[in-house]
């Protein structure tokens, strides 16, 4: 029972677009609608309007009005007639074997990247290399690869942190996943997913005008290389573009 006295407050709500751009109400009201999902325990499922409106205060006309614009983006849905809150379960269930597995190397990759890379680069022995894959749950968990990704990261911005560690990782997969759509030999197929980060992560840093870049920002840079083509962005005007819609979305222009 004490477990629905607490939820999962992910941190990389801060790095979700669509809570970026939300009004502060509505801020409020999707972290209201979190609670009152843990509270229901009902895989996410809201109660009806009338009482989901009553522990909040407010009117069913306003919760209603503030739920269709929620459920625009996404943050809500529709099921059977009620509203509830997608993938709720999902995240707020404990991470299996595999993923605490993932999340352990990538806290030790942020804290050591320059090292392992360093011991890569020279070359192991078998030896070596079965201790490190020892006990490994599968090979998604694997991210020696990943560390060229981190260094990029901490050569433009400094010390990378766990969390900025998994968004990266999150899109480098996305990147591997559109480029094998790309035809073969062409200048995106032959990159990496994690080439395409490393590059958007370059491309960030020469075209940040002031101030870090985030991972939204490299997320930007790739969104526009997978509708335009690999480095697309590289122009002049293109690099203007992509600067000047970030900058709108941070400073909500």
């Amino acid at each position: 029972m004490t477990g629905r006295y607490w939820i999962k407050l992910w941190i990389d709500i801060l790095q979700d677009r669509k809570m970026a751009e939300l009004s502060d109400r509505l801020w409020r009201r999707f972290i209201e609608l979190l609670l009152i999902a843990k509270a229901e325990d009902d895989a996410g499922l809201l109660p009806d309007l009338f009482w989901t409106a009553r522990q909040l205060g407010l009117s069913e006309e306003a919760l209603e009005t503030d739920l269709v614009e929620l459920g625009k983006i996404g943050l809500v849905a529709q099921k059977d007639g009620r509203w509830l809150v997608p993938k709720f379960m999902e995240r707020q269930t404990a991470k299996g074997g595999a993923e605490r597995k993932k999340r352990e190397r990538i806290w030790d990759m942020s804290r050591s990247g320059r090292e392992r890379v360093a011991d890569s680069g020279r070359g192991r022995g078998e030896e070596e290399a079965e201790e490190e894959t020892e006990g490994e749950v599968e090979p998604e968990a694997e991210v020696d690869g990943f560390g060229p990704v981190v260094l990029a990261w901490e050569k433009a911005c400094g010390p990378i942190t766990p969390m900025i560690a998994e968004h990266l990782g999150d899109l480098a997969d996305e990147a591997e996943s559109h480029r094998r759509t790309l035809p073969a030999e062409s200048q995106g197929w032959v990159a990496s997913g994690n080439e395409w980060v490393i590059e958007a992560i370059r491309e960030a840093a020469s075209s940040a005008r002031s101030g870090g870049i985030s991972v939204r920002f490299v997320s930007a840079i790739l969104s526009r290389w997978e509708r335009e083509g690999y480095k697309a962005a590289f122009g002049k005007e293109a690099q203007t573009n992509v600067v000047d819609t970030w900058l709108e979305k941070q400073h909500g222009k």
